[in-house]
């Protein structure tokens, strides 16, 4: 699946965020926070199949992989 995303605004709003702020801002933080706002708007999205039921949960709990020098991390955020 292929989707076009016209994002900017978002880079000006991360560029106006970045010049006052000592903590730089990834367009991936934007696209976590989009997501987590997302799936707390539309619950069916945070939720799992448990065989005969599904559990929808009331946390959102993301894991976002990094390469870094010691290896794949993936913490959950």
């Amino acid at each position: 699946m292929t989707i076009q995303v016209a994002v900017d605004n978002l880079m000006k709003l991360r560029a106006k965020l970045n010049k006052v702020s000592s903590t730089k801002l990834s367009v991936n933080d934007f696209v976590m926070k989009a997501v987590s706002l997302a799936n707390v708007k539309v619950p069916a999205t945070n939720s799992s199949w448990m065989g005969d039921f599904i559990r929808e949960y009331d946390n959102v709990n993301m894991c976002f992989a990094v390469q870094t020098d010691n290896g794949l991390m993936a913490p959950v955020i």
